[in-house]
């Protein structure tokens, strides 16, 4: 089956979403930070998560704000 032009257009568009970092409030759970990093790095959202949580418990005074910095910074993926 012969594949037309929209589709590889669609697959450019969803690579162009994978290399921007993005929020991804539908696969968030709070703000959608994590979802949007494990989207650009190509990760698991649960790998993702327990990293951040291991850094909210071991360096918190640096990752609570970068986490809200990032929430505020970054465009909401539609």
């Amino acid at each position: 089956m012969r594949r037309s032009h929209y589709h590889r257009y669609d697959d450019f568009e969803e690579r162009h979403y994978r290399r921007r970092l993005y929020l991804d409030p539908r696969n968030g759970k709070i703000c959608g930070v994590c979802a949007g990093l494990a989207r650009y790095f190509d990760t698991s959202v649960v790998f993702t998560r327990c990293i951040a949580l291991a850094g909210i418990f071991v360096i918190p005074h640096i990752t609570v704000p970068a986490y809200f910095i990032a929430y505020l910074v970054l465009d909401k993926r539609c």
